[in-house]
């Protein structure tokens, strides 16, 4: 079974369990299975909500797949130029964004503008199971690096997801970041809308980083 099968079977199942909760499911993950298996490093980026996307995409790897045109720019620049350093606004952000995996921890869109962190725990500890299952189907495609987008992120996956004591771990120390698997690694990064400068080389170097140790 490949990625998008994997995908689909999980999502149908993931949709009938909260069928009955606020919203409407809004389906994520690889945006081009074939390319992403290309890539060297696979690069998976966990964000929190879908954010009023259903009333133009049932999708978010349809709606990157078409260069995330809907007011995308703002998060999806700045990620093709993490994950490309050649990037420059005004390209298509298609081909970029092709590469990698986004998935959002809450898969049902509330038509509202953002979920604060206490809700957001609450539904990943609730749907803990099917988010793990998510992340494993492109943990096997190592080496992995689950990009966890924005503060409070990498404590809510490793602790609600993988079980994880986040007081055991230095969030001083840069990257913070903590192993899940073989050759995969989960690792504290900003969101891609935070005003800080320099984040492009400062991702490709948390990327090596980890990659150094786990060539060791």
């Amino acid at each position: 079974m490949n990625i998008t099968e994997s995908e689909d079977r999980l999502f149908k199942e993931w949709e009938a369990k909260i069928a009955k909760t606020k919203g409407d499911f809004v389906r994520d993950g690889v945006v081009c299975e074939e390319v992403f298996l290309r890539e060297k490093v696979k690069l998976v980026f966990i964000l929190k909500e879908a954010n009023d996307l259903y009333s133009s995409y049932k999708s978010l790897s349809d709606f990157l797949k078409d260069g995330a045109g809907k007011n995308g720019g703002h998060t999806w620049n700045p990620v093709c130029r993490w994950v490309d350093e050649s990037f420059k606004c005004g390209q298509s952000r298609s081909e970029v964004l092709k590469r990698i995996v986004a998935l959002n921890l809450k898969k049902k869109d509330e038509k509202k503008t953002t979920t604060d962190m206490l809700e957001l725990r609450m539904v990943a500890r609730r749907d803990k199971d099917f988010i793990r299952r998510q992340l494993d189907i492109y943990s096997q495609f190592s080496p992995v690096i689950f990009v966890c987008c924005g503060t409070g992120m990498f404590d809510i996956v490793a602790e609600e997801i993988y079980g994880i004591n986040t007081a055991n771990i230095d969030h001083n120390k840069k990257p913070t970041a903590c192993s899940v698997g073989d050759k995969t690694w989960l690792l504290a990064f900003n969101h891609p809308n935070s005003r800080v400068k320099d984040l492009c080389a400062l991702f490709r170097k948390y990327c090596s980083v980890l990659l150094e140790k786990t060539s060791c």
